[in-house]
């Protein structure tokens, strides 16, 4: 018995010898063509980058090259600036209404009320305030006619 666990035994160990030879020389060949590639993957994006940059330069010399432009004789005449006549705006400026508002007096009653008490207002409403009337005319100052 014990002949057959150490041949079983050496058997595994061959096996995994094998396998472990066969995944480093995976592992190599891997590491190589990545290696591989990508010099191949570099040399291409500089061809390509070389070759758009010829394009591009020679491009643009074809296209900026000189012209020549005949000579402009220019006359001996002066021209003179153009007269310009402006004038304002005709404005029609009048004035401002009266806005004097006349607010008369309350009258007295002429025959006493009873005095009825006021019912008193909820507390959680406020009261509104009033807005005073403004009787003065406003101090604006009047335009000066021309």
């Amino acid at each position: 018995m014990r002949d057959i666990n150490e041949r079983d035994r050496l058997e595994r160990d061959r096996v995994e010898r094998q396998l472990e030879y066969r995944r480093e020389s995976e592992i190599a060949r891997d590491n190589a063509n990545a290696a591989g590639s990508f010099a191949l993957g570099i040399a291409l994006i500089a061809l390509v980058g070389i070759i758009t940059a010829m394009f591009v330069f020679n491009r643009n010399s074809t296209q900026q090259a000189p012209v020549q432009q005949a000579p402009v004789q220019q006359s001996p005449v002066q021209q003179q600036p153009p007269t310009v006549n402006v004038q304002p705006p005709n404005v029609n400026v009048t004035q401002p209404p009266d806005v004097n508002i006349n607010v008369p007096a309350p009258q007295s009653p002429s025959a006493p009320q009873p005095d009825v008490p006021e019912a008193a207002p909820p507390s959680n409403t406020a009261p509104l305030p009033q807005n005073p009337v403004n009787t003065a005319p406003s101090a604006a100052p009047a335009p000066a006619q021309p």
